[in-house]
């Protein structure tokens, strides 16, 4: 097993940064991390990209209390692969998910799916 499985399964935590390079345009599909994933990554280049920017909002109340939210936050690019069941959307960028978690044995990962680059 890669360590990586094996230290969130007993209970610690990921965070994957996706941006433009990464998830589906990457090749983490290839990797240990697909199966750790919020996400599944089902093609080459699934992304909704918006030069204008995504507006970002929490997915819920009470996820990331002391941003200020009404704020020009924005993503330029997201990547739309589809969730994993058991997925947790916590931002959208233009209704889209952009922060995703998701328990993996006794851990978490959290991926970020959004790029701030116009």
């Amino acid at each position: 097993m890669h360590a990586g499985l094996y230290f969130v399964r007993q209970g610690g935590g990921l965070l994957v940064l996706g941006g433009y390079w990464n998830l589906s345009l990457g090749a983490d599909h290839n990797t240990y991390l697909a199966d750790l994933l919020p996400v599944r990554i089902a093609g080459y280049k699934q992304l909704l990209q918006d030069k204008q920017g995504l507006a970002l909002q929490a997915a819920k109340p009470g996820i990331f209390d002391r941003v200020d939210w009404r704020g020009p936050l924005q993503a330029f690019t997201v990547d739309v692969s589809p969730l994993q069941e058991g997925a947790e959307v916590l931002v959208t960028a233009g209704g889209k998910p952009a922060v995703v978690a998701r328990p993996y044995g006794q851990g978490r990962v959290l991926v970020v799916l959004m790029n701030p680059h116009g």
